[in-house]
């Protein structure tokens, strides 16, 4: 009976910590104009890929970068995205964070992705940017951007694919769950492995001439 006592309140703590927890992981701030916004891949990359062009299509920033696949479209003078032309991208993007290096090994494809994002806004002479992922994905984002962009110098805004006020029913779907079970160990694994990670370019680049 003890050992029943036990596991039912268990299972009660963890049932308590993933339901409360999905509000935690939920981060979408109000979008202010910037130079580009940034979105994120993911398996709702539809979701996703139409916030981000909203975004461009209300006129709060000029660009769109997807740094996982190496794409730069910009708002042509009729408000259109036109992406830009292939054989520009290897001086658009010129580092390489998805390299062979023991570093590059422990990262988080999220975290490459900001470094690569990071590399190339330093060289388009850009200091601000709208990052866009789903709203579940958006706190492991914040943790991550406020490490590799210093706040004097940028200013980066999170906002969600999703609208973040969603409110929880007593029981998650499906996609609640998937997020839980994903986000909380990569929010840990990244803080284990930061602190031994230096966040230069230097460290994952291979500029072009």
């Amino acid at each position: 009976m003890r050992i029943l006592l036990i596991l039912c309140s268990a299972l009660l703590y963890l049932w308590s910590a993933l339901v409360l927890g999905r509000a935690f992981l939920v981060v979408s701030e109000t979008p202010v104009p910037a130079d580009v916004v940034v979105q994120f891949v993911g398996p709702d990359d539809h979701v996703r890929h139409a916030a981000a062009v909203g975004l461009v299509a209300q006129n709060l920033a000029p660009l769109l970068m997807i740094p996982a696949t190496f794409h730069l479209s910009e708002r042509n003078s009729q408000g259109e995205l036109v992406q830009v032309p292939s054989k520009n991208i290897r001086e658009i993007f010129p580092c390489e964070p998805w390299n062979d290096s023991k570093t590059s090994r422990l990262m988080e494809d999220t975290h490459k992705e900001l470094l690569l994002a990071k590399c190339t806004m330093d060289r388009l002479q850009l200091d601000s940017a709208i990052l866009v992922s789903s709203a579940s994905h958006m706190r492991r984002i914040r943790l991550m951007a406020d490490r590799v962009f210093e706040k004097s110098r940028y200013r980066i805004h999170c906002v969600a694919a999703e609208e973040g006020g969603k409110k929880l029913s007593w029981w998650p779907d499906n996609k609640d769950w998937w997020w839980l079970t994903r986000e909380y160990p990569k929010i840990l694994w990244f803080l284990l492995y930061a602190p031994f990670v230096q966040d230069k370019d230097d460290q994952f680049t291979s500029h072009a001439s």
